[in-house]
C-alpha cells in the first residue's frame, strides 16, 4: 500500500473518530439544554459532524474509485486485477 494511500485512509480514519468525538460532545451538552446557547452549540456539532462523516466517505470512495478504475489518457478503463 502507497505510503499516499495509507495517509489518505488515517485521515479519514481521524475525521470518521472526530465524527464520533462530537457526536458525544454534543450529546452531553443536550443535557445542559436550559442554557440556550449550549442547545445551538451541540445541534452545530451534530452538523459538524456529518461533514466530517461526508469528508471521509469521500476520501475512502476517491480510494476505492483509484483502486477500480484507470482514468489515465483521458478514458475510463475497468482494471481487472
Amino acid at each position: 500500500m502507497s505510503e499516499q494511500r495509507t495517509g489518505r485512509l488515517e485521515i479519514a480514519h481521524k475525521l470518521r473518530g472526530l465524527a464520533r468525538d462530537m457526536d458525544e460532545i454534543a450529546g452531553r451538552m443536550d443535557r445542559y439544554n436550559s442554557l440556550e446557547h449550549w442547545a445551538l452549540h451541540a445541534m452545530q456539532l451534530v452538523g459538524a459532524a456529518g461533514v466530517a462523516r461526508g469528508w471521509a466517505d469521500a476520501i475512502e470512495a476517491a480510494l476505492i474509485l483509484a483502486d477500480n478504475v484507470d482514468l489515465s489518457g483521458g478514458a475510463v478503463v475497468q482494471r481487472n486485477e
